[in-house]
C-alpha cells in the first residue's frame, strides 16, 4: 500500500465559479501530517512505539465534510487524506512490528473512511457536474434566442412600415384610431427592445460558446481524483483480503504442523532469518511477527537488534586443530 497523497487537479482551473484559490486545509491537517512525518521516521528502528502512536492519532469519529461546492469538496479530500495517512501508517507500522491482527483491524477501518470519502467527494462532484449542466443548457438557449433575433431583427430592418395617416380616416371610431396608434407605438418598442436584447446577447456570446464546451467536458479534470479516491479504497480492500487469507493459513499451520504450539512456531521463523538475509525489511517483519507469538524468546530479540545494528553478530565458530 502506497502513502501517496491524493492528487487534485488546481481548483482554479476548473471553471469560472473558482474564483482565486481553494481554501486551505484545516490547521488540524498539516499538524497532523508533521507527526506522521516523524512516526514514519520512527517505524524503521522501532516499528511497535511507531504503531502505538499511529494509532493514537486515528479519528475516533468521521470529520465533517462540506460538499456544498467544489472548493469545500477539496478542502474535505485534503483533510480526509491526512487521516486516511494516518490509518495507512498505522497498518504499515503493524505490519512491521508483527501484529498483523491488529493491522488488519486496522485496514478494516481504514476501508470504511475511504469508501466513505469516495461518497463525500462523489456528492461534491454530482453538485459540480448540475452547476455545469444548467450553465450549459442555460447558454444553449440564449444562443438559440441569439440566432433567432438576428433574423428577427434583420427582417424587421428590411420591411417597410406605412407610416401613419396624416388625417384620421372618418371612418375610424376615436378609440379605433387611439388604439391604431398604440399599436404601432408598442409596436416599435418591441423591436427597440429586440434590437437591445441582441446586443446583449451579442456581447456575451463569446462567454456562451465557452459555458457550452465547458459543460461537455466539466468532468475531466476530475476523473483522476475520482481514480485516486477508489485506488485508496481498493489498496485497504487488498490488504484487509491479503491478511484474512494468511492469518486464515497461519492459524491452520500453527494448529496442524506444530500442533497449536507458537513457540515452536516463532523458533521456526527465528531460523529461517538468516544472520545477513537478502531482504532485511522481510525478515525484521517476521522476527517481530515471531516476538508477537513467543515474547519470552530473547533469540528473537536479539537477532532483530542485529539486523537493525543495534548489536554485533555472534562469532563464527572456529575449528580447534590437533598439535602434534
Amino acid at each position: 500500500m502506497r502513502l501517496d497523497l491524493t492528487r487534485l487537479p488546481d481548483p482554479a482551473l476548473l471553471g469560472p465559479a473558482l474564483l482565486g484559490q481553494a481554501p486551505a486545509a484545516p490547521p488540524a491537517a498539516p499538524r497532523l501530517a508533521e507527526e506522521l512525518k516523524a512516526i514514519q521516521a520512527l517505524k524503521a528502528q522501532d516499528p511497535a512505539e511507531a504503531f502505538a502512536r499511529a494509532k493514537a492519532l486515528l479519528p475516533a469519529a468521521r470529520p465533517a465534510f462540506d460538499r456544498t461546492s467544489l472548493q469545500t469538496t477539496f478542502a474535505g479530500i485534503r483533510e480526509w487524506n491526512v487521516h486516511l495517512d494516518a490509518y495507512q501508517l498505522a497498518y504499515d507500522s503493524g505490519v512491521a512490528c508483527g501484529r498483523f491482527e491488529e493491522a488488519r483491524e486496522v485496514a478494516g477501518k481504514g476501508r470504511e473512511l475511504a469508501q466513505a470519502l469516495e461518497k463525500e467527494a462523489a456528492g461534491g462532484f454530482a453538485a459540480y457536474k448540475a452547476m455545469w449542466d444548467k450553465a450549459g443548457e442555460e447558454s444553449l438557449q440564449a444562443l438559440a434566442e441569439l440566432k433567432a433575433l438576428e433574423a428577427k431583427v434583420a427582417a424587421d430592418k428590411q420591411a417597410v412600415v406605412a407610416p401613419p395617416p396624416a388625417k384620421p380616416d372618418p371612418k375610424q371610431s376615436f378609440d379605433e384610431a387611439n388604439f391604431e396608434l398604440m399599436r404601432r407605438a408598442e409596436a416599435e418598442q418591441k423591436k427597440a427592445q429586440d434590437v437591445q436584447r441582441l446586443a446583449f446577447l451579442k456581447s456575451n456570446e463569446t462567454t456562451f460558446k465557452e459555458n457550452v464546451e465547458k459543460a461537455r467536458k466539466a468532468m475531466a479534470p476530475l476523473e483522476r481524483p475520482t481514480k485516486d479516491l477508489q485506488g485508496r479504497t481498493a489498496a485497504f480492500d487488498a490488504a484487509v483480503a491479503q491478511w484474512d487469507k494468511y492469518l486464515k493459513e497461519e492459524s491452520e499451520d500453527i494448529a496442524g504442523k506444530y500442533k497449536g504450539n507458537k513457540a515452536l512456531y516463532a523458533a521456526g521463523l527465528l531460523r529461517g532469518v538468516a544472520p545477513k538475509p537478502d531482504d532485511t525489511g522481510a525478515a525484521l517483519v517476521a522476527l517481530h511477527r515471531a516476538v508477537v507469538l513467543d515474547p519470552k524468546n530473547p533469540a528473537i530479540s536479539k537477532r532483530i537488534a542485529q539486523l537493525q545494528g543495534k548489536a554485533s553478530a555472534a562469532p563464527a565458530p572456529t575449528r580447534k586443530t590437533r598439535k602434534g
